[in-house]
């Protein structure tokens, strides 16, 4: 075993490699017996009690009178050692003068359960094993220096710097950390569960893999970083700037904080069910397919943002500001979603599926009318206005359920989505796999043409056909069920009610009491059903329509005057047909007979009859009176409601 030589024999090892101004180092400790240097330098093969000869050194530091030769004989500058040994130890020398192992090569560096109160410098070190688990260290730098292997599961770090390092592997579950900052570093794999910091980042490094699952991070900052794949789910915080960032695959599931940043960033994946942020932006950022089913923002901002498919799916957001990237042809669920107010540019081809959604006051802006790519069904409108130009509305009719061109994307995307979700919830949040296509079909219960080796959320991105959720949905655009169709006009005439603007609440009525019929129909048509209970839908069916031609369902006063004008017709007929033997006038004219019938439709004949007048004359002219006060009675209704809209 190598020892220490006396005290005036010094190493001769010389390095400008590692010194932070190109400076010659020399190396201040006494050469090992029998050599020109220190243990530290010899070749790796020789035995070293690396534990004693390091202790030894810190001993020599800490007697020292010279401040400079108590900062020298912590320096380990390009030190070769197999196996350092500091678990269980307290590494204090009594000052702020760091132990330098800048450039060290080192097979296993072992602080597990050790308080290292000295500042540690492995900057360009290469380590195969670092290893801090249980350990409280207040401060260790490690720019561009090589790990195999890091772990500090459940260590105290005041400040942590790993700026352009490369680590195949790192964990620090449960650790506690003041300040850790990886910029530019390069990790195989990361293992973050449960950490806790005040403040955390990782700008400009690249991560194959990554795990926040439990963290919580009062700041994090990840801008510029590269991930192929990243679980950031239940993480707890106050602020998440992702600015430029690629984030690959990306779970944030039940993320809560304050505010959170995407501008920039990019996603090939992206899933968001259940966070809780105030505020999140994602400005310019490509979100590729996500979901944000079940979050809570009060402030969602998705200016520029291009995506595939995005679902706000029974998301709660107080001001949505979206305007979707020029040329996005995507689609935006807010099924079951509600949307207190805030406003949607609209410059591209997105459409928008706003299924059993509830709306509040947003307001639309458009190159063209927006309704042809709103998909509404059993959606609520809370302060909403129907009045918007950029609707479209009137072009069309006030008809909110016909989707143009839009009907199959809505299809598709629903369908995308329950794959995804499906895919995460049997990966169990799991961070993502690498699988073969096989296990993506296996997965998925669909066909996933990909070859080779991908991964099987990449293999749900990628996914282009049909899924068997999109086809049982009830609430798929084209279903055009008229029960369905009856609560969704009944809804938007509530809102416009609501809004004030009566012109679309009276449109929307008539479309409600039409497909109220069209539901009859097909009731009185089910063969399930009673006889009687057929027979009555029947009769509701009758009156219906009956409403419909001759008041417009009380919105449309001149068809009762076109009614009218018919039954005093019919009636004239009737008189100059069937009953001309009635009238005590020689040789009448057909327009008299009309002018009979019109009198007799205005007016109530009080008193008993003529006694000339026969009795069918009397019954006839009895019933057109009642029918007459009807119809008066309709004309009052309708004109009344007419200008009350």
């Amino acid at each position: 075993m190598s020892t220490p030589g006396d005290e005036g024999e010094t190493c001769d090892y010389r390095t400008t490699e590692h010194t932070d101004d190109g400076s010659v180092w020399e190396c201040p400790h006494p050469a090992a017996e029998g050599h020109d240097r220190c243990p530290f330098h010899l070749p790796a093969s020789e035995d070293i009690d690396a534990r004693a000869v390091f202790f030894d050194a810190l001993q020599r530091a800490e007697t020292a009178d010279d401040p400079a030769a108590q900062k020298r004989h912590k320096q380990f500058l390009g030190a070769t050692i197999e196996r350092l040994d500091l678990s269980n130890e307290v590494v204090d020398g009594g000052d702020n003068y760091p132990v330098d192992l800048r450039g060290a090569v080192v097979e296993s560096l072992d602080c597990r359960r050790a308080s290292l109160e000295q500042p540690f410098r492995l900057d360009g070190a290469e380590v195969d094993s670092l290893t801090g688990d249980e350990s409280t260290v207040q401060r260790l730098s490690a720019a561009r220096a090589t790990f195999g292997s890091v772990s500090f599961d459940r260590a105290r770090i005041e400040h942590l710097e790993f700026d352009d390092a490369t680590v195949e592997a790192a964990t620090f579950r449960y650790a506690t950390m003041e300040f850790a900052d990886f910029p530019d570093a390069t990790f195989e794999s990361a293992d973050f569960q449960y950490v806790e910091t005040e403040e955390f980042g990782t700008i400009g490094a690249t991560f194959r893999t990554a795990t926040f699952f439990g963290a919580i991070l009062r700041g994090g900052y990840f801008d510029d970083t590269q991930f192929e794949s990243v679980d950031f789910e239940w993480v707890r915080g106050t602020e998440y700037h992702f600015d430029g960032a690629d984030l690959g695959i990306a779970t944030f599931e039940g993320t809560t904080g304050w505010h959170a940043d995407f501008t920039d960033a990019t996603f090939r994946t992206a899933h968001f069910p259940d966070v809780e942020i105030d505020r999140c932006r994602f400005a310019d950022a490509d979100l590729g397919v996500a979901t944000f089913e079940g979050a809570a923002f009060e402030t969602l901002g998705l200016e520029g943002t291009a995506f595939r498919a995005l679902s706000l799916a029974d998301a709660s957001v107080q001001s949505l500001r979206a305007r979707p990237a020029t040329g996005c042809e995507g689609c935006l669920s807010l099924r079951d979603a509600v949307v207190e107010g805030g406003w949607l540019t609209d410059a591209g081809r997105v459409v928008y599926d706003l299924a059993e959604a509830t709306v509040g006051d947003l307001s639309l802006e458009a190159s063209g009318p927006l309704v042809s790519r709103l998909h509404i069904h059993g959606t609520e409108f809370e302060g909403f206005d129907f009045g918007q130009a950029t609707l479209g509305l009137e072009a069309a009719q006030y008809v909110l359920h016909e989707l143009e061109g839009g009907a199959e994307r809505v299809s598709q995307t629903t369908g995308l989505l329950a794959a995804l979700g499906t895919l995460y919830e049997r990966l169990d949040g799991d961070p993502p796999r690498t699988v073969d296509a096989g296990h993506a079909r296996e997965v998925l219960d669909v066909d996933v043409t990909d070859a080779g080796v991908v991964s099987a959320l990449e293999a749900a991105a990628d996914y282009e056909g049909p899924v068997d959720a999109a086809a049982a949905d009830p609430d798929a655009p084209g279903s055009h069920d008229p029960g369905a169709l009856e609560s969704t006009y009944r809804k938007a005439k509530n809102g416009a009610d609501e809004s004030g603007n009566s012109t679309a609440a009276g449109r929307f009525f008539e479309r409600q009491m039409r497909n109220r019929r069209r539901n009859h129909a097909k009731l009185a048509l089910d063969g399930d059903l009673s006889g009687p209970a057929r027979a009555l839908k029947t009769t509701e069916w009758l009156r219906n329509a009956v409403l419909s031609v001759a008041t417009g369902y009380g919105e449309r006063p001149w068809r009762v005057i076109v009614s009218s004008v018919g039954v005093i017709g019919f009636y004239g007929l009737v008189y100059w047909q069937l009953i001309r033997p009635s009238f005590d006038v020689p040789n009448p004219s057909p327009v008299e007979y009309f002018v009979f019938s019109a009198q007799s439709f205005i007016t109530f004949v009080v008193g008993p009859p003529p006694a000339a007048t026969s009795f069918w004359l009397r019954a006839v002219t009895a019933s057109e009176g009642f029918v007459g006060a009807f119809f008066i009675a309709l004309f009052v209704f309708a004109l009344t409601r007419r200008v009350h809209r």
